[in-house]
């Protein structure tokens, strides 16, 4: 089998997954929005017991649980990919769940994009696809500095959203908890990469116990940030939002903790994406100083 042969089946084969894994995502998206809308919205009004009932209440709603689920078993799906190709290339293409995001969102919630949104998303999703373009086996290395550097990032993280969580002190939330989501799901990558790679042989326990704890811990994070987003956003803008962000640190960490190669391809990639994200961005801040002004007009009278 010719090198060329062997890419273009490796290509294949991995967006058939990951298609696999967008179907789930953007399933189990829908399902937890519903679940949100469904116990009244996440309550936080400054207080932690708040802050905790609400969450309580969120896991025991039955369509919330489905979508949990649901998600658990896309996981699963993102693992088997993680063991066969790159890193910096699964997790762009895990982006799939986009497409069934965006056509739920307008089945269910009735969500509607504007033309410099739709712009934005485009660039985001050809982004993903140049990311996608080269699928090349992991080198199975772990540079142990930089993946402990991690702690420390993650924690002050933590602090920081867990501050704005309970004061309230976001102007922009739906923007900030997607930023929030994407950049600990991006972090959760890097160590579900880590764990694969520390299991095939186990040669340091501790080791693998710290990544263990760090990887539960950043999803866990990541989940809550997310379900903020989807309560202070729409399901549509939330996602890629999310999901780009969470591109970027695998990108930059597999390069450095992983020693993966950066191609041209991943270089346009990133680009594409990030002027995405920045398009969104100005798009969301328009919009919210609109209605801003309309409610002063409102007031006025």
């Amino acid at each position: 089998m010719s090198l060329m042969q062997f890419e273009i089946g490796s290509f294949i084969s991995i967006i058939l997954l990951m298609t696999l894994y967008g179907i789930l995502g953007g399933v189990s998206a829908v399902l937890s929005k519903k679940g949100i809308i469904k116990i009244g919205g996440l309550r936080v009004e400054r207080s932690w017991k708040i802050f905790f009932q609400t969450f309580m209440k969120l896991i025991s709603t039955p369509i919330w649980l489905l979508g949990a689920f649901l998600g658990i078993f896309g996981f699963f799906v993102y693992l088997i990919a993680l063991q066969n190709f790159e890193l910096s290339v699964v997790k762009p293409l895990v982006n799939t769940n986009l497409a069934f995001t965006f056509l739920f969102a307008y089945i269910f919630f009735k969500e509607q994009l504007k033309r410099s949104e739709w712009a934005g998303i485009i660039g985001i999703m050809m982004g993903m696809i140049f990311l996608g373009i080269i699928t090349r086996g992991s080198t199975g290395v772990i540079e142990l500095v930089p993946l402990i550097g991690l702690l420390p990032i993650t924690i002050v993280g933590i602090i920081i959203l867990g501050v704005f969580i309970i004061t309230e002190r976001i102007h922009n939330q739906e923007f900030f908890y997607s930023i929030s989501a994407g950049i600990f799901y991006g972090l959760g990558a890097i160590f579900s990469k880590a764990i694969l790679i520390l299991l095939s042989p186990i040669t340091n326990i501790s080791l693998l116990f710290f990544t263990v704890v760090m990887f539960s811990l950043t999803y866990l994070v990541a989940i809550v940030s997310q379900q903020f987003a989807f309560n202070n956003g729409r399901l549509s803008i939330v996602s890629p939002i999310t999901n780009s962000i969470s591109i970027l640190i695998p990108v930059v960490g597999a390069a450095i903790i992983f020693n993966e190669h950066f191609y041209l391809e991943k270089i346009v990639g990133l680009i594409l994406i990030l002027l995405g994200i920045i398009l969104l961005r100005r798009t969301i801040i328009i919009e919210n100083h609109s209605h801003r002004k309309d409610d002063l007009i409102f007031d006025s009278f």
